[in-house]
């Protein structure tokens, strides 16, 4: 390879690293260096590009698998991260881009205008797991946001993205697919609660029935925990009397025993409400309860 051609290859590799799209790079090299434009420098630059892309699709796909550690060490500093840094994961619908590699490639160039490195790769059709490193978190998630937005803790150390990955996927189960943003920061114990359904079942099982049986009273239960256990507020929130949501409240009691004025009442509760809302092939087959 010529000196020329390795400029053109860096180049390429270097417009990737920062989410510029193919046409955009290659614009750019010509403006750059006019009256150039060999084939074997284009073809360099292109290589380059995509040499980038794929290694950062793999730290992806290595990230949302299992495998060594060393392999994603490997992995995320081929894809040009630093593997002792932090990183953080999202995974978005639909609204965060098209499918395809066109939708990619234009959710790459958007993640590009933030600070930041990015890895993007599609798991499933309808589905975007973005990798970053440097990222800020709010920025990142109101530039993927507007479907359903799950995102991962930012961690650290060896196995960092790989666990960002699965706090991501935790609590868009718990989401079920339903629209706004889903912080494992904030679900964590219904995601802990979630992953141990088998053994809490004889806790929860009342609760998550009586939930999706009467779905208003579940409504009640939710109102009252995210409004700081004031009963006022949280039957304004559902545009209700004070003394309705009460009746509810106690209804609710009366069917699964749980009291939301205590704290292992609360704690069965909330987390029965949103149990309730996944459907039961959503929980992972190591988290469901035996004979399902």
């Amino acid at each position: 390879m010529s000196i020329e051609e390795a400029a053109a290859r860096r180049y390429g590799a270097a417009g990737a690293a920062e989410g510029a799209g193919l046409a955009a790079v290659l614009a750019g090299y010509r403006r750059a260096h006019p009256g150039e434009g060999p084939v074997e420098l284009v073809a360099a630059l292109v290589h380059g590009h995509r040499e980038v892309l794929a290694a950062r699709e793999r730290l992806v796909r290595l990230a949302a698998g299992a495998g060594p550690e060393g392999e994603l060490r490997a992995g995320a500093e081929r894809a040009g991260f630093d593997p002792a840094a932090s990183f953080q994961a999202w995974l978005a619908g639909r609204a965060a881009a098209a499918p395809g590699e066109e939708g990619a490639e234009r959710l790459r160039e958007r993640l590009g205008r933030v600070p930041g490195r990015f890895a993007v790769e599609a798991p499933e059709p309808g589905r975007w797991l973005v990798l970053g490193q440097g990222a800020e978190e709010q920025a990142v998630t109101a530039l993927l946001g507007g479907g359903c937005l799950a995102v991962g803790l930012e961690r650290i150390g060896p196995e960092a993205a790989r666990r960002s990955v699965r706090d991501a996927r935790a609590a868009h189960r718990l989401a079920a697919g339903r629209p706004g943003v889903w912080r494992y920061a904030e679900l964590w114990p219904l995601a802990v609660t979630a992953a141990a359904v088998d053994r809490l079942d004889p806790l929860l099982a009342p609760a998550v029935a009586a939930a999706r049986t009467y779905p208003y009273l579940a409504e009640a239960v939710r109102a009252f925990a995210d409004h700081g256990f004031d009963p006022p507020r949280a039957a304004r929130a559902l545009r209700l009397r004070p003394e309705e949501l009460e009746r509810q409240l106690h209804r609710w009691r009366q069917l699964t025993g749980a009291d939301v004025r205590t704290l292992p009442g609360l704690t069965a509760s909330r987390a029965a409400v949103e149990l309730a809302a996944v459907e039961p092939s959503a929980v992972e087959p190591s988290a469901r309860t035996p004979g399902e």
